[in-house]
C-alpha cells in the first residue's frame, strides 16, 4: 500500500512540476494563462479521479505480483478492477493527472502536451503494446479487447 501511495504521489508531483513550468513556456510564446476558478475545480477534480484510478489499477497488479513499470507484457492478463472498465487505467490515470494540472495551472503549453502525450500513448498502445499482448495471450486478449475499451 506504502509503495502505491509513494509510486502515484511522485508521479503527481511530476505532473505538476511539469505543468508549472510550461507557464514559463507559454511566456515566451506569448500565449494567455487560461486559469480561473473553474479551470482549478476541474482540474482538481482529474487529478483526484487520476490518483484514485491509478492507484486502485496499481493495487490490482500488487495484488496478481505484477510490476507496475512494465512496457510489455507480463505473465498474467489483469481483467479485473479497473481492467474491467478500461484495458489501459494506468493511462487513464496519468492523462487524467497530467490533465488536471495543465488546468490548474491554465497553461497552453500544457493543453497542446497532454493531446501530444495522448497520441503518442494511443499508438504505442495500437501498434506495440496490444500486438504484444494479442501475441501472448491469443484468444483471451481478443475476448478482453471485445470486452473493454482502450480508453474511458
Amino acid at each position: 500500500m506504502v509503495r502505491n501511495i509513494l509510486l502515484n504521489s511522485g508521479l503527481l508531483g511530476l505532473c505538476l512540476l511539469a505543468a508549472w513550468g510550461t507557464r514559463f513556456l507559454d511566456q515566451w510564446f506569448g500565449f494567455m494563462n487560461f486559469q480561473s476558478l473553474w479551470s482549478i475545480i476541474v482540474g482538481g477534480f482529474f487529478i483526484l479521479f487520476g490518483l484514485i484510478f491509478r492507484c486502485w489499477a496499481t493495487a490490482n497488479y500488487y495484488k496478481h505480483q505484477l510490476r507496475v513499470l512494465e512496457l510489455r507484457a507480463q505473465r498474467q492478463l489483469v481483467t479485473s478492477g479497473p481492467f474491467h472498465y478500461t484495458r489501459n487505467p494506468l493511462y487513464v490515470g496519468i492523462m487524467a493527472l497530467w490533465l488536471g494540472a495543465v488546468l490548474i495551472f491554465g497553461t497552453v503549453v500544457g493543453a497542446l502536451l497532454v493531446i501530444t502525450l495522448y497520441v503518442f500513448i494511443d499508438v504505442w498502445l495500437r501498434f506495440f503494446e496490444e500486438k504484444d499482448l494479442e501475441k501472448k495471450f491469443g484468444n483471451e486478449y481478443r475476448d478482453y479487447v471485445k470486452a473493454a475499451p482502450r480508453w474511458l
